[in-house]
């Protein structure tokens, strides 16, 4: 049985890129300053990251290689999709190794089964074999070579127990032999394999081992990325489901009052659209009597970056009427990604109202036990029901039984 292991040339850090580039166009690798008997450049991966020259087989496959790595990276950058960019790398180990097939394989994000992303020269049917393939020591040198944190070879399928489940498979598409490399993270957790396939029993040869290197980093910094973007998109749609379906409301204010931004609770709390809001002053709907005092806040706030104070003030509805706000503004303004008041709100009118009615029937049962007159009583309950009733009038009909009439007994606002 033939099964072996590689491990001595894997290479994962930017510096030795940097040094397939500079190896390969240094002027003492350029064809006219090699030895007659150098036909090309080994590079041969150390452990501290570093590449040596000795062989690459042709130097226009150096080129290639190169080339390609900035086309790769080109990709990354403009966000272009992972699957494009596996494939992109895929086919370029293909091109400057030549005869043999390369399979980019990504692990899930349970760290249990690997799927194929990119195979640019296998068949439909074997890439859809190879979508949730455990990882396994029985599960061929991909599967392997998670679990062994290493790369594995097989110079021989038939020969190999790694392969046995899969052999006829592996047959019936015409690969003999097989070598593949996990793929890490900068913390050294697993994201997937690169699988190199031949239709011939073979080893490695040096030169292949450390172009699947450069190829493994590729593919590492892709994968990489293509995560991060992933959590961020999931990050902002939760953040923006909190929002739109929080019962509480947001908005950007700058110092000045004016509204840079206002979640979609402004509709259901105030009757306005969003878009109805922003651009203008915040200031103009709040009430009057209350300005003043909001004002002084939010200056005082403005002068201590970070620091959060809380308000409690009444702002005008679309209707019309007046509706309490509570509110807590935090100081971001030197936050480049925000540059304003992030103000926190939410309507507290009914517990405002409720407030103010205990408040009044305590009031009216005290002026009844210390002897108020029925007229005092009577124009406080008439104040209380008015100011929890907005833009009403209200008035208290007393019933005269000798007359069999009513009469006003309190009717504070009415002509």
């Amino acid at each position: 049985m033939a099964v072996e292991n590689y491990s001595g040339t894997n290479t994962s850090s930017v510096s030795a890129v940097n040094g397939v580039i500079d190896v390969l166009f240094g002027p003492e690798n350029q064809p006219e300053n090699r030895a007659e008997n150098r036909e090309a450049v080994r590079i041969i991966g150390q452990s501290n990251g570093q590449i040596d020259p000795e062989i690459i087989p042709d130097h226009k496959h150096s080129e290639s290689l190169v080339a390609g790595q900035v086309e790769i990276f080109e990709m990354i950058a403009t966000g272009q999709q992972l699957c494009a960019v596996l494939d992109r790398i895929a086919r370029l180990i293909e091109d400057v190794a030549g005869n043999l097939r390369c399979v980019i394989l990504q692990l899930d994000s349970e760290g249990k089964f690997l799927t194929a992303r990119a195979a640019p020269s296998m068949k439909k049917e074997f890439v859809e074999a190879l979508q949730f393939l455990p990882i396994g020591l029985r599960s061929g040198t991909c599967g392997a070579s998670i679990v062994q944190r290493e790369a594995q070879i097989s110079p021989d399928v038939t020969n190999d127990s790694r392969w046995a489940d899969y052999l006829e498979f592996l047959i019936s598409h015409d690969v003999r032999s097989s070598w593949s490399t996990p793929i890490f993270d900068a913390n050294r957790n697993p994201l997937g394999a690169i699988s190199i396939l031949y239709d011939h029993p073979h080893k490695p040869e040096l030169y292949e081992i450390e172009f699947v290197n450069v190829a493994t980093h590729l593919a590492s910094i892709a994968i990489e990325r293509a995560r991060s973007e992933r959590r961020l998109q999931v990050s902002e749609s939760r953040f923006r489901a909190l929002i739109e379906k929080s019962g509480e409301g947001v908005s950007l204010v700058k110092v000045d009052g004016t509204v840079l931004y206002a979640s979609p609770a402004m509709k259901r709390l105030f009757g306005y659209d969003t878009e109805d809001v922003v651009g203008l002053r915040a200031d103009e709907s709040i009430h009057p009597e209350d300005l003043p005092y909001v004002r002084a806040l939010a200056n005082s706030l403005a002068e201590r970056p970070g620091d959060s104070t809380n308000a409690i003030y009444r702002v005008r509805h679309k209707d019309g009427s007046w509706r309490w706000l509570e509110t807590t503004t935090t100081n971001m303004l030197d936050e480049p990604s925000v540059e304003a008041l992030v103000v926190n709100f939410r309507d507290i009118t009914d517990r405002k109202k409720t407030e103010k009615l205990i408040e009044g029937q305590l009031k009216v049962l005290e002026m009844i036990t210390t002897g108020a007159t029925l007229n005092e009583t009577l124009d406080t309950i008439v104040r209380l029901v008015e100011e929890l009733s907005d833009d009403s009038v209200c008035s208290i009909l007393l019933f005269d039984e000798a007359s069999r009439t009513l009469r006003h007994g309190s009717a504070l606002n009415l002509p």
